[in-house]
């Protein structure tokens, strides 16, 4: 995705995601995830370093407008030539929010994420 795509759109709401990346460049986890702020048009709130089941990444908190309190977050994790992203997205203070989601349902499945080893 480009920093110049419209954003999170109904199919992203209330949905926890995991993404591969290449890691051309060699970044770490934290470096990656500084370089992607405002990826989606979010707001990054703040990138901070962090464990994923046991491995060094980054936390990305993101939120859709400076007004927003409710904030969702990414895990990054490089893996040599590679750079993980979970994360999950809440619904905009307009969307409606699907049946049955919540935001502790999403954001239990973006921190129950394990590697195989």
């Amino acid at each position: 995705m480009r920093r110049t795509d419209t954003g999170v759109g109904p199919a992203l709401i209330y949905t926890a995601n995991v993404s591969l990346y290449r890691n051309t460049r060699n970044e770490t986890a934290l470096a990656y995830a500084e370089r992607q702020k405002g990826m989606f048009g979010l707001i990054a709130v703040s990138v901070e370093p962090t464990t994923v089941d046991g491995r060094v990444g980054a936390k990305t908190t993101l939120k859709f407008t400076q007004a927003d309190t409710k904030t969702s977050y990414a895990f990054t994790v490089a893996d040599g030539d590679r750079i993980w992203v979970i994360r999950y997205f809440l619904a905009q203070a307009t969307d409606q929010v699907p049946a049955g989601a919540t935001e502790e349902g999403v954001r239990s499945i973006v921190e129950s994420f394990k590697f195989a080893r």
